[in-house]
């Protein structure tokens, strides 16, 4: 395991080359990201930052996608398939045992991908480093791994500016000769301090596609069921109980671009900010996972993605490929590249309060 430490002023970020993910990432001393990855024997959750790649969310379902197809006499047109639920096996990834969905491609069957992809999974080398920044990839020049029959290379950048902000982009680059799903996601989760409920979600400066969306579930007894409402500019949604008590999460889709604000209620019942995350993805995932005792920590992932989930189980021939578009997929042509890029702002005065806290909890 190799870590890359990099450093500006009072802001720290440490960054694992396996899975490229982010392990720590403080400023002024305070720890801003879930520590799973660090105590994965006393965590709900073993991970802090996952990298997403070529398929945030699960892999397989059953559902209905626009294919065109040529008719009796050479005309084009486009009729609704049904993709039937995949199969899945058991299989050994770095020594653990994942459940994978089974897919088809060209033909062949053998080709098999767990919940959110790949990228999570792998060792990336250092491309280039310095100080304040770093560059981490991987690269696949196989046309027959077993995971995602491509021929190409994803890369992490990571830079910490001179306040403290974390700029945070993937790119993935078709180095094949034919489109490529390119379905990219950032998974990190952050720590909540105090309380979650002193925790909501506000969406600020929102550009909107058509009507954005919020999709969310409610439990009436055993029985799970969704929810759909506007999304709406400045309003607060709750954490707390919906999704870090009950693990249930939350999509918020149709954006453009937005910042994405934490906000936090201080003693005195002043709304002031956590952290900002501007993203220009057209989709925002909410999610948490109840902790099991009082040593385990709080926290809530808030994630960016490029894509709807379940593309790579419609991924079938590479005619078909291109067609997926239609359904919300990413699909990269051979030589070209997509970014998902984050920035992320950490208010001052957040830090402030917390450390106040910190220092009552020192006295008593």
């Amino acid at each position: 395991m190799k870590r890359i430490h990099l450093k500006n002023g009072n802001a720290e970020l440490v960054i694992d080359t396996k899975g490229a993910q982010v392990v720590s990432y403080k400023i002024n001393g305070v720890e801003l990201m879930y520590q799973g990855a660090n105590n994965p024997d006393n965590s709900v959750w073993k991970a802090t930052a996952k990298n997403l790649f070529p398929n945030p969310g699960p892999v397989g379902a059953t559902q209905e996608i626009p294919v065109t197809k040529i008719d009796e006499n050479g005309h084009k047109k486009t009729i609704k398939e049904l993709i039937k639920k995949l199969q899945t096996a058991e299989f050994d990834v770095d020594g653990k045992t994942e459940t994978h969905t089974i897919y088809e491609y060209n033909g062949s069957t053998s080709f098999h991908m767990g919940q959110h992809g790949i990228a999570h999974s792998k060792t990336y080398s250092v491309v280039s480093k310095d100080q304040k920044s770093c560059v981490l990839s991987f690269f696949n020049e196989d046309k027959n791994d077993e995971n995602f029959p491509f021929i190409y290379t994803y890369s992490v950048s990571v830079a910490l500016e001179d306040d403290g902000r974390l700029t945070y982009t993937t790119i993935a680059q078709n180095n094949d000769t034919e489109p490529m799903p390119g379905g990219m996601g950032w998974h990190p989760a952050f720590a909540l301090h105090q309380n979650p409920e002193r925790y909501t979600i506000v969406f600020k400066n929102l550009k909107a596609k058509q009507h954005p969306v919020r999709t969310y579930t409610i439990k009436k007894g055993e029985e799970k069921i969704k929810q759909t409402e506007q999304l709406i500019e400045g309003k607060e949604y709750s954490i707390n109980k919906n999704i870090v008590q009950a693990g249930l999460s939350e999509q918020f889709s149709g954006i453009k671009s937005a910042d994405v604000v934490l906000m936090y209620e201080t003693d005195n019942g002043r709304k002031i900010p956590y952290l900002t995350m501007h993203i220009k993805e057209p989709i925002v995932v909410l999610w948490s996972k109840p902790k099991k005792n009082d040593t385990q920590e709080d926290f809530i992932c808030i994630e960016p993605w490029n894509t709807t989930p379940r593309q790579i189980n419609n991924l079938t021939t590479q005619e078909h490929t291109r067609d997926l578009r239609k359904n919300g997929a990413i699909i990269i042509e051979p030589n070209q590249q997509r970014y998902l890029a984050a920035k992320l702002t950490i208010n001052p005065e957040y830090l402030k309060e917390i450390s106040m806290h910190d220092n009552d909890e020192i006295s008593a």
